[in-house]
């Protein structure tokens, strides 16, 4: 069976619409290029088995033409080959949700890398595309929210980038120094940080808006990532999380690198 059959029922499996129409829950996803998609699953793809198949996201569309998804889907594997890359997968699939209750499709773009290292578009089937769903009627995203967790996280960042470890501790938010004490946290990042040496180089690859966070209570979040270059690691992905606070303020609730 060809990569793109087993990936074809690995996607059917992992995003079939349930028998009763239901709100889908999303994330909003702003990349570079201020294009926003509404974002469904993003992660890896598994099979039965639990083996890693393929980097997956999964997202709404009002797309009215088979180009309009193309162009989507490229952008959208552009943003997520360098994760594949890092992660070696050897494909990445882009699901297209359309329409809207009983009448919705999943039209998947896969992407193949090749023995050379370069990607390639599988060829698929093409399917007919239901009625749109409706656009957002109002702007969705928190713009001055996002704005201000952005900064937040790039201040947070410095005192990461000049060893203020316990400092970085006392102006996360509650829910991060409930979860560890200001020394283990110091002896963490100091750990983390040293493994990875001096940065050089950070820049921004998205934000993600989203009502929920795996092992965190339902609320507003920001995670903002960015691709960074370190003395001992050229390669790596930082992701913050800013959280909504009671008294009205953004504050990290989670650092990871990978």
């Amino acid at each position: 069976m060809s990569l793109a059959s087993v990936l074809l029922a690995a996607v059917l499996a992992s995003v079939s619409a349930p028998a009763e129409p239901t709100p889908a829950p999303y994330a909003l996803l702003t990349l570079p290029s201020g294009h926003v998609f509404r974002v469904l699953n993003s992660g890896p793809l598994l099979d039965a088995k639990g083996q890693r198949l393929a980097l997956a996201l999964s997202y709404l569309s009002t797309a009215r033409t088979q180009n309009e998804i193309q162009a989507s889907a490229e952008e959208l594997f552009e943003y997520l080959r360098p994760h594949a890359e890092h992660e070696k997968d050897k494909a990445v699939v882009v699901i297209a949700r359309l329409g809207s209750g009983r009448e919705t499709v999943d039209q998947d773009v896969l992407y193949e890398r090749q023995s050379s290292g370069k990607w390639k578009p599988a060829a698929g089937s093409r399917k007919s595309l239901p009625p749109p769903a409706p656009a957002p009627a109002e702007e969705e995203r928190d713009l001055a929210g996002s704005r201000v967790a952005k900064q937040q996280a790039d201040a947070w960042l410095s005192l990461l980038d000049s060893g203020r470890f316990g400092e970085s501790w006392e102006t996360a938010a509650p829910f991060l120094k409930k979860r560890t004490s200001r020394d283990a946290w110091a002896e963490s990042a100091g750990t983390i940080r040293g493994s990875l040496g001096t940065p050089s180089l950070r820049k921004l690859v998205s934000l993600m808006e989203t009502t929920t966070v795996p092992s965190a209570p339902p609320g507003r979040y920001v995670v903002v990532e960015y691709r960074s270059k370190f003395a001992r690691r050229p390669v790596a992905f930082e992701s913050v999380t800013e959280m909504l606070c009671d008294d009205g303020e953004w504050r990290v609730a989670g650092y990871a690198v990978r």
